[in-house]
């Protein structure tokens, strides 16, 4: 499953490993004058909770080595993985008159 990775003001992106009950959000802070950026619990969860309400999520399996493919040939294209299989899914229903 990838993961899926937001951009909050361009400032914090999160890393949503699983929404709902349970779900584990881990982060990486970026860097604003050089040093590292701490968020708080309740930042956090206001962003778990905008992400609950404003996207759909669907699981994706496919053959193992494929995930590293597509994630290098996004990055080729400057785009994450997300964006680019959102891209694709776009393209293709377009082309087909979906």
């Amino acid at each position: 499953m990838f993961n899926l990775y937001i951009d909050v003001n361009r400032i914090i992106c999160y890393n949503l490993d699983r929404i709902g009950e349970g779900a584990t959000m881990s982060w990486s802070p970026p860097l604003i004058g050089g040093s590292m950026m701490a968020v708080s619990k309740a930042q956090q969860k206001a962003v778990h909770k905008y992400v609950k309400a404003n996207y759909d999520r669907q699981e994706l399996t496919m053959p193992k080595g494929k995930k590293d493919i597509i994630k290098a040939h996004a990055e080729s294209k400057g785009e994450s993985v997300n964006a680019f299989i959102n891209r694709a899914i776009d393209e293709t229903m377009e082309r087909e008159g979906a």
